[in-house]
């Protein structure tokens, strides 16, 4: 074969090829969705009130939103491919916080339900069309303590959430009656375990349905194998709306052993027991490291 008609070939299947990565690219950008944003009204402890979503394709079924640590920007976990499928595959309203506040906690500051930031997520939502929805709240550090303070102030619009992370938590409440969920931290997380089975531990003794997950080897960071986790609970309550049965099936579990307890062991060593839903105890077995 002549060296021009090889090199001509060669041309043909590079512009070939480029072709068809445009056309992969092009196709890509389509099926990005929309990242919107709604910078809400400020105060003196709230110097950011930025609210970042996404829109499902069709019609929402609840509302996931994604809490950051101290200062940290949504939209960039928003943008996380496997939170997003997860949200698409829901027909979730996703959306991503990004909160600052000049003063740390235990000084007001955002990461509080209470100055103002949670009727400012509410309001947020309203704007993105998901009013009235159920949401789910997954938060880390300063947003997982924004999560569990907005729970213990608005449990009737929780679905179900997941705090990870947290060294001055916010005492639950005894006249609250949140939902099941998670309260997590990392089993190197130094300055936020102890507090953080505390924190457990205190709702247990309020009759709390919560989960109790010491994500292995991990300090003051995100895990990946904490948040399939979350995910896989969060499927399952969603699989339950409107199926009360299916919402509230559980088993014991002993925190430290991890083997199965009756619902009078648990009753009678709360701070012990650990709530797990559905089927989810060989996930959590495989995740959780006392």
């Amino acid at each position: 074969m002549n060296s021009r008609l090889i090199l001509r070939l060669s041309r043909t299947a590079s512009n070939i090829a480029s072709a068809l990565l445009l056309l992969v690219t092009v196709a890509g950008a389509e099926e990005l969705p929309a990242i919107s944003r709604l910078s809400l009204p400020t105060n003196e402890f709230i110097q950011r009130a930025d609210f970042y979503y996404v829109k499902p394709s069709g019609t929402p079924k609840a509302v996931l939103v994604l809490c950051p640590g101290k200062n940290g920007n949504g939209e960039g976990w928003i943008k996380d491919a496997v939170w997003a499928k997860f949200a698409a595959e829901h027909d979730l309203l996703l959306a991503g916080l990004s909160f600052a506040s000049k003063s740390n906690y235990p000084l007001p500051c955002y990461s509080d339900a209470r100055t103002v930031s949670g009727e400012l997520v509410l309001e947020g939502i309203k704007q993105a069309g998901g009013e009235g929805l159920p949401i789910l709240m997954y938060g880390f550090s300063a947003g997982a303590r924004f999560t569990a303070s907005f729970v213990e102030r608005y449990p009737d619009k929780m679905l179900t959430w997941c705090a990870c992370g947290v060294g001055q938590w916010i005492p639950p409440l005894k006249e609250s009656k949140p939902p099941a969920g998670i309260v997590a931290t990392g089993e190197y997380d130094a300055g936020c375990f102890w507090a953080s089975l505390q924190y457990f531990q205190q709702g247990r003794q309020l009759d709390r349905e919560w989960t109790w997950v010491s994500a292995p080897k991990v300090g003051h960071q995100r895990s990946k194998e904490l948040e399939d986790f979350v995910r896989e609970y969060f499927a399952m309550r969603l699989a339950g709306i409107g199926q009360k049965e299916a919402a509230t099936k559980s088993e014991w579990r002993d925190i430290d052993t991890k083997k199965p307890l009756t619902t009078i062991s648990a009753q009678e060593n709360p701070i012990f027991a650990t709530s797990i839903p559905g089927d989810l105890g060989v996930s959590w077995e495989k995740l959780h490291h006392p």
